[in-house]
């Protein structure tokens, strides 16, 4: 039988991969556009130049070394808590406590690479990411026994943990003079044993002044790839996944509902702890701050779990994506630009992204002469 001309090429446009990259791209020209009125409105004879910065990550002022290693740098965060609020949406739950699960495994990491620095040696840093992976999980236990076992909602019990962490680090960094710095309000430096290795990647990527960039990043891609083949390719991940969808039906199809949502949370929230043992083990110059306000981390990780349509692939590509955005929008002081306008930006793509299954249902009506019952595209 003759094969359909151009028949592999229909398959691949009728995909759903297809269908979720194209709607992603489609919502963030828009929101670039949208980005681009908006410094028009502002400040019309830099808006060209600043919106170049934007999309060119900064590179043409700073380097593309360093503006590369600086995307590894801020992507690590991003990465790990939009896998965290990626993994807990595709398991049925949401998991808006990432930020009070960052925090607190940042604080484990730390205080571990303090006290087991001269036992544990040259693997501090490994000890100290298990500490950091483990307190993110077990900070996300207690919401994820609550809603399992006593319906509570999960977003007003994930609310409160975040404040609770904040909290509760604050008063455990003053609590150990070792850890605390009364001058600057903050944890001191970490030990040498327990600073992330580079593996090279200071070499690959050289800046000025030392490099951020190092095996962290490695770490938070792999973590995307076991989380994917974790959901996608194991019967722990579709039952999970299967509990998610309908509760009720995986109930009566012999599987554990309330193990499933603890232990979707319980991941989720390591997911988010590793994310803050990763920053803050970077030796960047980072520190642990004597605060009352929630860390913004985890909510940034709402929006990279979003714009990566929830795949922890996808969810890897944004997390760079929305990193190279803020490296160049670090530099946008010199058009005259406050810093803080590429998380305008940066709001503005997701909220286009709110409208991607919209645009994927017009993709379907271009694609095909007529669009389908199912994609109710008029409804």
């Amino acid at each position: 039988m003759k094969k359909e001309k151009g028949g592999h090429l229909k398959t691949i446009l009728q995909s759903s991969i297809t269908e979720s990259l194209l709607s992603a791209l489609a919502a963030i020209v828009i929101g670039l556009l949208i980005g681009f009125v908006i410094l028009m409105i502002c400040n019309p004879s830099q808006a060209v130049g600043a919106l170049g910065t934007i999309i060119t990550g900064g590179m043409g002022l700073t380097g593309v070394t360093s503006a590369l290693a600086r995307i590894c740098y801020y992507g690590m965060p991003l990465i790990m808590c939009g896998l965290s609020v990626g993994f807990a949406f595709k398991t049925g739950t949401f998991n808006i406590g990432a930020s009070g699960q960052y925090w607190v495994g940042a604080f484990a990491a730390i205080l571990t690479a303090h006290l087991l620095a001269d036992s544990c040696g040259r693997f501090t840093w490994v000890v100290a990411l298990l500490a950091a992976t483990a307190a993110g999980g077990l900070w996300a236990l207690l919401p994820g026994l609550l809603n399992a076992y006593r319906n509570v909602n999960i977003i007003i019990s994930g609310i409160m943990m975040n404040y609770i962490g904040t909290y509760m680090v604050s008063i455990l960094i003053k609590s150990f003079d070792f850890l605390y710095s009364a001058a600057s309000g903050s944890t001191v430096g970490i030990p040498e044993q327990a600073i992330l290795p580079k593996t090279g990647l200071d070499q690959l990527l050289p800046v000025r002044g030392g490099s951020g960039a190092n095996i962290g990043i490695l770490i938070a891609l792999v973590t995307g790839v076991i989380v994917y083949i974790v959901l996608n390719r194991t019967t722990f991940g579709f039952e999970l996944c299967t509990c998610g969808a309908n509760r009720y039906a995986a109930t009566n199809a012999g599987i554990n509902g309330e193990r499933s949502i603890v232990l979707a949370m319980v991941i989720a929230g390591a997911l988010a702890g590793l994310g803050g043992g990763l920053v803050y083990l970077s030796s960047t110059g980072v520190h642990l701050t004597v605060t009352d306000t929630v860390n913004g981390t985890g909510f940034f990780g709402i929006a990279v779990a979003l714009l990566g349509m929830c795949n922890p692939i996808g969810i890897v590509i944004a997390g760079l994506f929305v990193s190279f955005l803020q490296v160049g929008g670090n530099n946008l002081q010199i058009f005259g630009f406050s810093s803080e306008f590429i998380d305008v930006i940066v709001a503005v793509i997701i909220f286009s992204c709110a409208f991607a299954e919209r645009l994927r249902k017009l993709y379907r009506c271009l694609l095909y002469t007529s669009p389908s019952p199912r994609d109710g595209l008029l409804s």
